[in-house]
């Protein structure tokens, strides 16, 4: 189920009166008469004195979400104690996260649901979605008999290629980088020895700028395939060439050939592991890459892990880590451990996550290195 609070910014009493000047000139005529605004008018503005939260407001934001919170409480709802966003009641099994005015919520019982329903409006006007099928953007679809949900984003790499204005490319485009031919023999350099390319121009990085924005939230959420290109050009934004441009481009002919990228999880024991790996001297400047999939799955065989086991069933990733590490590595082996270190640190912090929501997982997670 989700819920959405209609004005949430509006109507919060404010623990200090603010104060502004609007020009009588933007004001439409209606509604200077209706109020009688001409008598208040002083060196052609208005003073208005404003006591609840409106929009534009810097502290509107904070203080309409401490008096969400203030509500919440009354009813058994607080902020779990190591995952900002995230709620759990005190006595029922409901759990809900929170974005600004979005809730997700979790429940087992028609009556829990009913509960955070009838307690929220008593307060705040609001949408009820039974099927939670929409969340921040996401459509989340439901196979209850199957055990499967699929999360997606439908049309938003339309509505980013329209925005920036590309084609689709004449060629489809399945990769989602350009290829590099491998060099072999004694002689084979790692670094590249193309001649530099010629700086971009201002519009060009601010485009590419915007670009690699749009990208890297739908990339993170449901296309991963994206990660290790826009880090890559994310790397070279602030000093990009026209070689950087091609690159983005290349990128966009991959997305408008790949539009509508699914995620599918697949029920299971939820236990939780980790996938780990690193690639040696292959980003600019001598740097290595990490990789990290972090996912739900059943339990191995034997506890602990035994190299011989066959690894877990993958599932739909609720982590991805695909990013540049910036200390120059001497061995693949450093890159290898220098990734498990990374992860690990993520992986304590999805595991304080799972002890929020009451579902606690083996003490060791299973970190395979694939290399």
């Amino acid at each position: 189920m989700t819920l959405d609070l209609k004005n949430f910014y509006l109507n919060t009493p404010l623990t200090r009166f603010e104060y502004m000047r609007i020009p009588i000139n933007i004001i439409p005529t209606d509604i200077i008469d209706h109020y009688n605004l001409q008598p208040l008018v002083t060196n052609g503005h208005v003073m208005v004195e404003i006591q609840k939260g409106i929009y534009g407001l810097p502290q509107a934001g904070i203080l309409a979400n401490d008096l969400l919170n203030t509500r919440l409480a009354a009813g058994g709802y607080n902020p779990a104690p190591h995952t900002p966003g995230l709620y759990i009641h005190q006595t029922r099994k409901t759990s809900f996260t929170l974005w600004v005015d979005d809730f997700g919520v979790k429940y087992t019982k028609q009556e829990d649901a009913n509960h955070l329903i009838s307690l929220l409006e008593n307060h705040y006007e609001m949408t009820v979605d039974w099927s939670g099928t929409k969340y921040l953007g996401l459509t989340l679809k439901w196979d209850y008999a199957n055990s499967t949900v699929d999360m997606s984003m439908p049309g938003y790499i339309q509505r980013a290629l329209e925005r920036f204005q590309h084609p689709y490319p004449s060629r489809p485009q399945h990769s989602p980088h350009s290829w590099t031919p491998p060099k072999y023999g004694t002689e084979a350099q790692i670094t590249s020895d193309t001649p530099e390319s010629p700086p971009a121009s201002t519009d060009q990085i601010k485009r590419l700028q915007q670009i690699i924005g749009v990208l890297l939230f739908y990339a993170r959420v449901v296309d991963n395939t994206l990660l290790v290109t826009l880090g890559t050009i994310a790397s070279e934004q602030s000093k990009a060439t026209e070689k950087t441009i091609k690159a983005i481009t290349h990128l966009l002919n991959y997305c408008a050939t790949h539009p509508d990228a699914t995620v599918r999880f697949h029920a299971s024991n939820m236990i939780f592991h980790i996938t780990s790996d690193a690639s040696y001297l292959t980003a600019s400047g001598a740097r290595s890459r990490l990789g990290g999939y972090f996912f739900m799955s059943d339990p191995l065989p034997r506890s602990p892990p035994d190299p011989d086991d066959p690894p877990p069933a993958f599932n739909g990733p609720v982590l991805v880590n695909s990013s540049i590490i910036q200390p120059v590595l001497s061995s693949a082996a450093e890159a290898e451990l220098a990734a498990l270190f990374y992860n690990a640190k993520d992986g304590c912090m999805l595991r304080n996550t799972l002890e929020d929501i009451r579902h606690g997982t083996p003490a060791t997670c299973h970190a395979n290195t694939i290399g």
